[in-house]
Order: C-alpha cells, then sequence, then structure tokens
C-alpha cells in the first residue's frame, strides 16, 4: 500500500507541470509572441482613424523593429501616438503615449489574450484602458477602449513595399 502512495505522489509530482500548462493553454489557447507580433506589422501603414473624440484623421505609421522593440509613430497633426510592443520576462507589453492635448505621460498595457485575430492589451486597472489589435491580410484594426467605451478606431492598410 505505501508503494502505491509513493507511485501516486511521484506521477502527481511529474505530471504537474504539464497539468499546469494544459490549463493555462485552455485560458489562452492563442498566445501571441513578440515574434509573431512583429513579424506581421512591420512595415509601412496608411490608413484613417475612424473613430476618435476629434472626429476622422488620417493615421498613416511605420512600424519597425529596433533596440527599443517593435516600434512606430503616427502623426495625426494635432498629436503625435508613439506605439512601443516590447517583452519583459516573457510578457509581451504596450507602451502608448499620445501626445494629444500637451500629454507626456505613457500609458503601459499588458498582453491578456487572443481570440482567433484579435489580441487584448489591458491597462493595469482592469476597465480603464483596453486596446484590441485584429489582424486582417494586409489589414490591421486599432480599438482602444477608455473607460470600457470604444474611443478611437483605427484602420490600416498594408502599403506594398516598391518594386526593385
Amino acid at each position: 500500500m505505501f508503494q502505491i502512495k509513493r507511485l501516486l505522489f511521484f506521477l502527481l509530482v511529474v505530471s504537474w507541470p504539464n497539468f499546469v500548462a494544459a490549463e493555462e493553454f485552455k485560458e489562452n489557447p492563442i498566445a501571441l509572441t513578440f515574434t509573431q507580433l512583429a513579424e506581421f506589422m512591420q512595415g509601412d501603414w496608411q490608413g484613417m482613424a475612424v473613430k476618435t473624440p476629434v472626429g476622422q484623421v488620417a493615421y498613416d505609421i511605420r512600424f519597425s523593429v529596433d533596440k527599443d522593440g517593435l516600434v512606430g509613430v503616427a502623426d495625426t497633426g494635432d498629436s503625435l501616438h508613439h506605439w512601443q510592443f516590447i517583452e519583459i520576462n516573457k510578457k509581451l507589453k504596450l507602451r502608448f503615449l499620445s501626445t494629444f492635448r500637451g500629454n507626456t505621460k505613457p500609458r503601459y498595457l499588458e498582453y491578456s489574450h487572443s481570440e482567433k485575430n484579435s489580441h487584448y492589451f489591458h491597462h493595469h486597472h482592469p476597465g480603464y484602458l483596453r486596446v484590441k489589435i485584429t489582424q486582417k491580410v494586409n489589414l490591421i484594426e486599432l480599438h482602444i477602449f477608455l473607460r470600457d467605451e470604444s474611443h478611437v478606431k483605427i484602420e490600416l492598410k498594408r502599403i506594398p513595399p516598391p518594386l526593385a
């Protein structure tokens, strides 16, 4: 009887990490990595902020990878929008800064989960700020929610690289 208990205990200890990993996978079946995000978002994008507090705004941006992560800056005319995706301790994070109305304080969000082709980043105060990034073929939709309300929606279309 003692041997059976030892065997069961051993099997539990050995299989526990796999059980935990399987449970995490159920909660987050599609985990987005920095590499996947960078591969898709790198390049030139032409777009429109179709919903903003000040009406529609042209929204062209170039995303590139450098020492600071995956970065892009959009000049809306009234403000600059700085997007910076980085990986810290194996966690994907977004640093977003809009200089609208003289703002100089960036907001930090952390990747939380993915559903189909949409990826979600959340501020550490639940319900305050959320960004949903939806990938389509040569299209990106950035949807920003502020206090659980749709705040800004941006639609981007990839600009093909020039032919050599």
